[in-house]
């Protein structure tokens, strides 16, 4: 009872980490439309156009999104609306996408109570939220709150890791079919929300993956990656017909643009944004403490199993293959997400040296815990500032009304849905509203 209560206690302390943003909703002091009319754009407009038919939508990335966006517009009836409805069912919409996201959230502690240990669930659930929501700068922050698939990857991350850590608790003699299968669907879950996060997804499964090969050749590897590689690849299928609501015209127009982006992003000077976004977000100091835990594995791979050496290894080829993506696509979105996974990956690497008792003291075996814990409390600054921001931004947001004759250029044959301000600047907005969720 006692050991529950404490796991409860854990469990409480990450969700209160949360509780600034989702009492900014729930109170509704974040006005979604306000602080991003970008990403609200695509995801409500959007689904709505998915859910009417419309076939010439596409979206390089956000179909398990868009598939939870779908089911809520579907619900709450919003497939046709008037103008005058759209500035509430927005701020629902905003609202509907995270109690979803808080579900799943909640749903993954439920299931992982029973199967992590004290150590387990701070990692994942303390550190895990801190760091990529507080400690990863204003824009993981907004990144968060902003009703968009970014939302859905800080979940899926921290659930990855989740997954990791149960996979080193569990024996290797245990692990079964269902375990596999379990793993490969979750990477088609996080591919098919962003192909970037392939790492994090593999990452997951790579305690299944080796922990029962004592030896791994080619053979075995070749069978394994095809293996995963189906059911992954199924179920990316499958959440991409459900996410165009089985609209097999619209996919197939989808395809070659999402194509062409994934594989040419139009990202520039990806060098100088990353060095701008680790100076302007202070996040120099979890890349030096990931290079840290990376040597300090280098250092210590000769004293682990085989099994564990081969997880390693491949957690430092996803970094790799990490650094590839900001490298490749320089947004600033990118270069937070690689940067909280990338930490997350540091947590892993610990969990596989104290799983093998490379650690005998005790501050050695809690040393992460400790310094990810000093940088998180670094961040609470800069968090409560964002959170204010974007409060304050929603108050400028007035009642939609329709305006045909200012913006008809932009809405010619289109369904005409926008929001207008009290403030000059907002006309970009408006603008910007438009063009990403109509055209």
């Amino acid at each position: 009872m006692k050991q529950n209560l404490f796991k409860i206690f854990i469990l409480l302390v990450s969700l209160s980490l949360l509780f600034p943003i989702y009492n900014e909703i729930i109170t509704g002091g974040v006005k979604f439309f306000s602080s991003g009319h970008e990403p609200l754009a695509y995801r409500f407009l959007v689904s709505s156009r998915i859910l009417n038919g419309d076939n010439l939508v596409w979206l390089p990335q956000g179909h398990l999104t868009t598939l939870f966006h779908n089911i809520i517009i579907m619900l709450s009836g919003w497939t046709e609306i008037t103008i005058n409805e759209l500035s509430n069912a927005t701020q629902a919409f905003g609202f509907y996408h995270h109690l979803v996201m808080f579900a799943l959230l909640i749903s993954s502690m439920i299931i992982f109570f029973k199967k992590l240990n004290y150590s387990d669930l701070v990692s994942t659930y303390v550190l895990g939220i801190g760091v990529s929501v507080i400690a990863s700068g204003s824009f993981a922050t907004q990144y968060f709150i902003n009703v968009d698939y970014l939302t859905l990857n800080i979940i899926l991350s921290i659930i990855s890791l989740g997954v990791f850590h149960f996979g080193m608790n569990i024996n290797s003699g245990e692990i079964s079919k269902k375990h596999h299968l379990m793993a490969a669907v979750f990477v088609g879950l996080v591919v098919s929300n962003k192909i970037t996060m392939l790492p994090i997804g593999i990452f997951a499964a790579l305690p299944f993956i080796f922990k029962q090969q004592t030896e791994i050749t080619k053979n075995y590897l070749l069978i394994i990656v095809a293996k995963y590689g189906k059911i992954s690849l199924l179920t990316v299928i499958l959440v991409l017909l459900l996410s165009f609501n089985l609209n097999f015209v619209n996919m197939y127009h989808s395809f070659w643009p999402m194509l062409k982006f994934v594989l040419n992003p139009g990202a520039t000077d990806p060098a100088y944004n990353f060095i701008n976004t680790l100076i302007n977000n202070k996040l120099h100091y979890i890349m030096i403490f990931n290079f840290f835990v990376v040597i300090l594995a280098v250092i210590n791979i000769n004293k682990v199993p085989k099994s564990s050496k081969y997880i390693l290894l491949s957690i430092f080829l996803l970094s790799v293959l990490l650094w590839f993506f900001v490298i490749r696509r320089g947004a600033t979105m990118s270069m937070v997400e690689s940067t909280y996974n990338l930490t997350f990956f540091s947590l892993g690497i610990m969990k596989v040296l104290n799983s093998n008792n490379v650690f005998k003291i005790i501050i050695s075996k809690y040393f992460a815990m400790i310094i990810v814990t000093a940088i998180i409390i670094m961040g609470i600054d800069p968090y409560r500032q964002t959170i204010h921001w974007m409060v304050d931004s929603g108050r400028y947001q007035t009642t939609a009304f329709a305006d045909y004759e200012k913006i008809s250029g932009l809405t010619e044959g289109k369904n005409k849905y926008f929001i207008t301000y009290n403030n000059e600047l907002s006309n970009i907005s408006v603008s910007m509203f438009l063009r990403k969720g109509l055209s």
